[in-house]
Protein backbone atom coordinates (compact mmCIF):
# COMPACT_ATOMS: atom_id res chain seq x y z
CA UNK A 1 0.00 0.00 0.00
CA UNK A 2 2.74 2.43 0.94
CA UNK A 3 4.81 1.48 -2.11
CA UNK A 4 1.92 2.16 -4.43
CA UNK A 5 1.35 5.56 -2.82
CA UNK A 6 5.01 6.41 -3.42
CA UNK A 7 4.81 5.38 -7.06
CA UNK A 8 1.65 7.43 -7.52
CA UNK A 9 3.68 10.61 -7.08
CA UNK A 10 5.41 9.98 -10.41
CA UNK A 11 2.09 9.17 -12.05
CA UNK A 12 0.54 12.34 -10.65
CA UNK A 13 3.35 14.43 -12.10
CA UNK A 14 2.82 12.80 -15.48
CA UNK A 15 -0.92 13.37 -15.16
CA UNK A 16 -0.43 17.09 -14.66
CA UNK A 17 1.10 17.36 -18.12
CA UNK A 18 -1.97 15.81 -19.72
CA UNK A 19 -4.48 17.69 -17.57
CA UNK A 20 -2.87 21.10 -17.96
CA UNK A 21 -2.41 20.69 -21.69
CA UNK A 22 -5.96 19.45 -22.23
CA UNK A 23 -7.69 22.14 -20.18
CA UNK A 24 -5.29 25.00 -20.95
CA UNK A 25 -4.21 25.45 -17.34
CA UNK A 26 -0.95 27.13 -16.47
CA UNK A 27 1.40 25.05 -14.39
CA UNK A 28 4.51 22.95 -14.40
CA UNK A 29 3.17 20.42 -16.90
CA UNK A 30 2.14 23.09 -19.36
CA UNK A 31 5.50 24.80 -18.94
CA UNK A 32 7.26 21.52 -19.72
CA UNK A 33 5.19 20.95 -22.87
CA UNK A 34 5.76 24.52 -24.07
CA UNK A 35 9.50 24.17 -23.41
CA UNK A 36 9.68 20.93 -25.41
CA UNK A 37 7.83 22.51 -28.31
CA UNK A 38 10.13 25.56 -28.25
CA UNK A 39 13.30 23.53 -27.66
CA UNK A 40 14.07 25.47 -24.47
CA UNK A 41 16.65 23.14 -22.91
CA UNK A 42 17.20 24.97 -19.59
CA UNK A 43 13.47 24.93 -18.85
CA UNK A 44 13.20 21.26 -19.85
CA UNK A 45 16.11 20.38 -17.56
CA UNK A 46 14.60 22.38 -14.69
CA UNK A 47 11.20 20.70 -14.95
CA UNK A 48 12.76 17.24 -15.18
CA UNK A 49 14.99 18.01 -12.18
CA UNK A 50 12.05 19.23 -10.09
CA UNK A 51 9.99 16.18 -11.01
CA UNK A 52 12.90 13.88 -10.15
CA UNK A 53 13.35 15.57 -6.78
CA UNK A 54 9.68 14.99 -5.98
CA UNK A 55 9.94 11.32 -6.91
CA UNK A 56 13.11 10.84 -4.84
CA UNK A 57 11.54 12.59 -1.84
CA UNK A 58 8.45 10.39 -2.14
CA UNK A 59 10.66 7.29 -2.18
CA UNK A 60 12.56 8.49 0.90
CA UNK A 61 9.28 9.06 2.73
CA UNK A 62 8.10 5.58 1.73
CA UNK A 63 11.34 4.02 2.99
CA UNK A 64 11.06 5.87 6.30
CA UNK A 65 7.45 4.82 6.68
CA UNK A 66 8.43 1.19 6.15
CA UNK A 67 10.68 1.35 9.20
CA UNK A 68 7.78 2.70 11.26
CA UNK A 69 5.07 0.41 9.89
CA UNK A 70 7.04 -2.85 9.73
CA UNK A 71 9.63 -3.31 12.48
CA UNK A 72 11.21 -6.19 10.57
CA UNK A 73 12.61 -3.68 8.08
CA UNK A 74 14.64 -1.86 10.73
CA UNK A 75 17.97 -3.24 11.83
CA UNK A 76 17.64 -4.49 15.42
CA UNK A 77 21.18 -5.85 15.68
CA UNK A 78 24.38 -3.98 14.94
CA UNK A 79 26.04 -4.57 11.61
CA UNK A 80 28.81 -7.13 11.61
CA UNK A 81 32.27 -6.47 10.37
CA UNK A 82 33.13 -8.37 7.19
CA UNK A 83 36.10 -9.94 9.03
CA UNK A 84 33.68 -11.61 11.43
CA UNK A 85 31.72 -13.06 8.52
CA UNK A 86 34.76 -14.17 6.53
CA UNK A 87 37.56 -14.91 9.05
CA UNK A 88 40.03 -16.23 6.44
CA UNK A 89 40.44 -12.85 4.74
Amino acid sequence: MVTIAGLDVGGALGGTVITETTFGLNGMGRTAVDAVRAGDLPTIMATVLIAAVFVVLANVVVDLLYAVIDPRCGSAEPRRNYRQLLPNL
